[in-house]
């Protein structure tokens, strides 16, 4: 797949997730699924994601999850309405020396994108202090 406008890329599909799409809230799948070429698209559609800090805060987490884990982002986008979102990657496989951590990489990958589309992956940033959470000392306390 040759395409030297990702973020147009990503524009487009996402008016046509929108217009054609709607009754799917978020989805994954394969543009080019070779492997020097693997493009990943993810989008979802969220109602309210343009008036929504929330749910724009998860989705720009995700986003930095997906960087640090060896991928790329191509490009990201939103529908002209601002209710459906898109996100083009490219995991970097090349970095992987042996066939069996092509094949890890991926997997992590894989249900990494399961999590994001079943909303069922924490969005939070590792440095952010979690409500609710308590020292270690509570747990083991000193004797």
């Amino acid at each position: 797949m040759l395409t030297q406008n990702w973020p147009l890329l990503a524009k487009l599909l996402a008016i046509v997730a929108h217009q054609r799409l709607q009754q799917v809230h978020r989805a994954a799948f394969c543009l080019d699924g070779k492997e020097e070429n693997l493009v990943i698209a993810i989008f979802g559609n969220d109602d309210d994601y343009s008036a929504n800090a929330a749910l724009q805060n998860e989705i720009d987490v995700y986003r930095d999850q997906l960087l640090g884990t060896g991928n790329d982002e191509l490009g990201f986008a939103v529908s002209p309405d601002g209710s459906t979102w898109v996100l083009l990657i490219r995991p970097r496989l090349e970095r992987n020396r042996t066939l069996a951590a092509k094949v890890f990489q991926l997997e992590m990958l894989k249900s990494f994108l399961d999590d994001i589309v079943c909303s069922q992956r924490p969005a939070f940033a590792f440095s952010d202090a979690q409500e609710g959470s308590r020292p270690v000392k509570e747990y083991h306390p000193a004797k």
